[in-house]
């Protein structure tokens, strides 16, 4: 199967992520407050989640050459990691 026809038909690239809440209660947590984790956790992890969904919608509404954006990806990867 095409790169592009897996992509496109895989459920991780419909934009429909939810943020997974906290494993733990963050009140019991000696040395940081609540209000600390939660706020962290809403807008760090919480607003990359959103940001997420919205780059993968914006994605599905172009015509994306799936090999293109591979082929960058890998390279911005290799240059990072040389």
């Amino acid at each position: 199967m095409p790169l592009d026809e897996a992509m496109t038909g895989s459920r991780a690239f419909r934009g429909d992520h939810q943020a997974k809440p906290l494993k733990f209660d963050p009140a019991k947590l000696k040395g940081l407050s609540e209000r600390l984790i939660r706020s962290h956790w809403e807008n760090n992890y919480g607003g990359a989640v959103k940001a997420l969904n919205a780059i993968e919608r914006r994605l599905a509404m172009e015509n994306v050459d799936w090999h293109e954006v591979n082929c960058r990806v890998e390279g911005a990867l290799g240059a990072r990691l040389a």
